[in-house]
């Protein structure tokens, strides 16, 4: 009888064991669940060290965005780079066509662009020209670059728009001088290269 009781009792000893265990491994995945550092078992949390540039850092977030834009709204839409544009703009049958608002337009612009609205009242004159658009970072502008390529243009979307013009170092005028006063149509797009002035 004694034999019994005590096998009994190492059976249920063991089966606590168990449970403590499994118990204990609840715990733990709970703990680590939420975010709580569980006894014997520390947790290191190291900040990444940042190692880009301010302008390697907006340069990145214009890149994103103007990704994202793209596969929303003009995913089709033919486009060129700066440098491609700065090539392109060498030969007197390409035009740069600055589709943003007058007050944006009034701050600063590229050299040489001109209104939507004046190649809008001429358009047809254009129609055997390279079409370069631009905005801010490249959504309306793609928008519209889709519409001209429907029509039979052979348009293009500037990348980046001219956040990336300006971050490539290339000029902006005002009243045919040169500024660094940029405006970027709103707080969400304030990337200008630093040692400019962001207007929106």
């Amino acid at each position: 009888m004694e034999k019994n009781i005590s096998g009994k009792q190492q059976q249920g000893g063991a089966f606590s064991s168990f449970k403590l265990f499994w118990l204990r491994c609840l715990l733990i995945s709970v703990w680590v669940m939420l975010g709580i550092p569980a006894a014997g078992y520390p947790y290191y949390f190291y900040e990444k060290e940042e190692t880009r540039t301010p302008n390697e850092i907006r340069r990145a977030e214009i890149a994103d965005l103007y990704a994202g834009y793209k596969r929303l709204q003009f995913q089709n839409a033919k486009e060129v780079t700066v440098a491609e544009a700065l090539k392109s703009l060498k030969n007197k049958k390409t035009i740069l066509v600055d589709v943003r608002t007058q007050k944006e337009q009034d701050v600063s612009q590229i050299p040489f662009a001109v209104t939507q609205k004046d190649f809008e009242q001429d358009k047809d004159k254009y129609l055997g020209y390279v079409i370069i658009n631009y905005c801010t970072i490249g959504s309306r502008s793609g928008r519209y670059t889709k519409k001209l390529m429907k029509e039979g243009y052979k348009a293009y979307n500037l990348i980046g728009g001219i956040l990336l013009w300006a971050h490539e170092g290339q000029p902006l005028v005002r009243d045919n001088k040169a500024t660094k006063k940029l405006h970027v149509y709103q707080e969400k797009w304030s990337l200008a290269p630093e040692g400019y002035e962001a207007v929106y």
